[in-house]
């Protein structure tokens, strides 16, 4: 047999393929583990903007775990009005954000933050172009809370205001 030689490390020889589902509807404690800045390409609607795209890790569920250490991905974008994703991951990292002019950190801040990530399990569509692409089935991130939430969500006696709007969305 030929080839190229590599040198694999222990975890890659270990590893083993997983099947992966996108994760179901519902909050998640995540942390984020990587943010890029990207700009928006020329057939998109906002050609030349900038936006960030945000990856999240799983580091707790309320189903056992068994959905800790997978990921999802939401893109915040840099530009009006379209700041609401950057304008709730800034406050679950507890940045006070207010209207008018304002600096939003570089993508490095956001590394290593842990927050609750509320999303919805978005079923395989059909690309609304007429092309017959295939879009598969993926995990939506809609809503973004501190990370000391993660013990109200989905908490009924709790009265605070910030429990109520955790778990207003997929408790």
């Amino acid at each position: 047999m030929t080839g190229i030689y590599v040198n694999f490390s222990e975890d890659e020889a270990a590893s083993e393929s997983r099947d992966i589902e996108p994760l179901p509807s519902g909050k998640y404690l995540m942390v984020v583990d990587d943010v890029t800045l990207e700009v928006c390409g020329p057939a998109s609607k906002n050609p030349g903007k900038n936006y960030y795209k945000v990856q999240f890790r799983v580091v707790e569920d309320r189903k056992g775990n068994i959905y800790v250490g997978r990921y999802c991905w939401a893109n915040a974008m840099l530009f009006s009005p379209a700041l609401f994703t950057i304008t709730h991951i800034m406050k679950a990292c507890g940045i006070e954000v207010t209207a008018g002019k304002m600096m939003i950190p570089e993508a490095d801040f956001f590394i290593g933050k842990i927050m609750v990530v509320g999303g919805i399990l978005v079923k395989e569509q059909e690309a609304k172009d007429g092309s017959g692409k295939t879009y598969p089935a993926k995990f939506e991130p809609k809503s973004y809370f501190a990370e000391a939430t993660w013990n109200q969500v989905g908490s009924s006696t709790s009265g605070g205001q910030a429990t109520a709007k955790s778990s207003s969305l997929l408790s």
